[in-house]
């Protein structure tokens, strides 16, 4: 509660919000940006696969499939990353987009929403100019 309010005050102190959006944006968990796209289409078909040559690999100890796997699972992790670095900038054009006060209000959300007070509190002195 009392994390809530100082940052509700350190917020309506600042002019320029740019920074800290990107802040709290960039602090929120990639696993929020998985979804849908995760249990779809190509994500779904990785997963299939990955999970096919595992189950290969634990069977025959072949250490080609053991390779195979590890290839495939860094294109999954990549495609992922890649996928959440899109959806981070993507919501943090739209908040960007809005009005001041409304991007104030999708600051206190986001960080109602992933515990983010203190975490951003802690880098208030990085946003003073």
């Amino acid at each position: 509660m009392y994390a809530e309010k100082q940052l509700k005050l350190f917020l309506e102190s600042r002019e320029d919000l740019e920074p800290i959006v990107k802040s709290c944006v960039l602090m929120i968990p990639d696993r929020v940006f998985y979804h849908p796209e995760i249990e779809q289409g190509t994500m779904n078909t990785y997963q299939m696969d990955i999970q096919e040559l595992v189950r290969q690999a634990r069977s025959s100890c072949d250490k080609d499939t053991f390779a195979g796997l590890f290839v495939l699972q860094q294109d999954y992790e990549r495609d992922l990353r890649q996928l959440v670095t899109l959806k981070r900038r993507l919501l943090i054009f739209g908040i960007l987009m809005q009005s001041e006060k409304k991007q104030r209000e999708v600051i206190l959300k986001l960080c109602a929403e992933h515990r983010l007070y203190k975490r951003l509190l802690a880098r208030r002195e990085s946003f003073r100019k």
